[in-house]
């Protein structure tokens, strides 16, 4: 991490490597392999040198390339234990199972809808006689009262679903079945004989020869 390229050091011929730099008292050579050399000049080789090491000196480029380094492997531990995270939470979060996610959106729903179930109805703009806004709120809770019913109702037979889902389910796994029982062990299976049929059919139309062609017609 301590990238000084401004500090040369001289080696012997022998120890000289593919790319290295050549000095005189007019400038720097750069030479690379494969590519074209660069001189620059002494003076401005010097200037450089000065200008880096003074940037060099400032506490934020002196620590960039630690505090990047920090920050990559930072953000990779971070990710892993997200992903560590976001798997246990997928195996074992409650509202990701197959059996309940779409009983409790609909649940919600449901509740939602009771919620916005009016039990009183009434306007600060008309004035209301005690028999006519007596009238009115017993005509609204026989209107809500109603829809609690059908919400009630809805919400039961939701709840049984599950009850039945989650049942069909344990029985499932005891008897080595596929987690949706019969149902889907029928289907996996009939998905598994038609994809062999077709991949049985497609061996054959290899195998058998094409058809001879007809005469071929001339026109006259």
């Amino acid at each position: 991490l301590n990238f000084r390229p401004y500090d040369l050091t001289v080696v012997d011929r022998t120890e000289i490597e593919p790319e290295h730099f050549t000095m005189s008292s007019s400038g720097v050579v750069h030479i690379q392999p494969g590519q074209p050399s660069q001189f620059t000049p002494l003076g401005q080789w010097w200037r450089r040198s000065s200008l880096f090491n003074t940037l060099r000196s400032i506490p934020f480029f002196k620590n960039f390339l630690p505090a990047k380094t920090y920050q990559l492997w930072s953000q990779n531990v971070r990710f892993r234990k997200y992903s560590q995270i976001r798997t246990r939470l997928i195996k074992k979060l409650f509202l990701a199972k197959r059996a309940f996610c779409s009983t409790l959106l609909e649940l919600n729903r449901q509740c939602f809808e009771l919620r916005c179930t009016p039990l009183l109805s009434y306007t600060t703009k008309h004035s209301y006689a005690i028999e006519e806004f007596n009238e009115n709120q017993s005509k609204v809770r026989n209107e809500s009262y109603k829809m609690f019913e059908s919400i009630v109702d809805k919400i039961q037979a939701l709840l049984e679903k599950v009850c039945e889902d989650v049942t069909s389910r344990v029985r499932a796994s005891e008897d080595g079945l596929p987690p949706g029982g019969l149902e889907e062990a029928a289907a996996t299976t009939s998905h598994k004989s038609q994809k062999s049929k077709s991949m049985q059919q497609m061996k054959q139309e290899a195998l058998d020869p094409p058809p001879p062609a007809g005469p071929a017609a001339f026109p006259l």
